[in-house]
């Protein structure tokens, strides 16, 4: 093999590795994009966004089985409201 070839060779597989860094760092990029964008920041709800649904209840995030163990007691203080 002569340098001129060997030469070839190497550029034609730098050039596809640039190729490979550059898609890769366009994935990234994606990436930390939706990352940065969670619920509190979109303009999708928390189950568009991958994230599980979970309801408010008195300021706190509760599961679903939670709050209706809570909405079930009537007359034991606070009154619990699942939107």
């Amino acid at each position: 093999m002569t340098i001129a070839e060997r030469l070839a060779e190497l550029e034609a597989e730098n050039a596809l590795l640039r190729e490979h860094v550059r898609m890769l760092a366009d994935r990234v990029h994606e990436l930390e994009a939706r990352l940065a964008k969670d619920s509190h920041n979109s303009s999708k709800h928390p189950p568009a966004t991958g994230s599980p649904a979970r309801r408010r209840v008195c300021g706190r995030v509760c599961d679903g089985a939670a709050a209706k163990d809570r909405a079930g007691r009537l007359g034991t203080g606070a009154r619990h409201y699942a939107w």
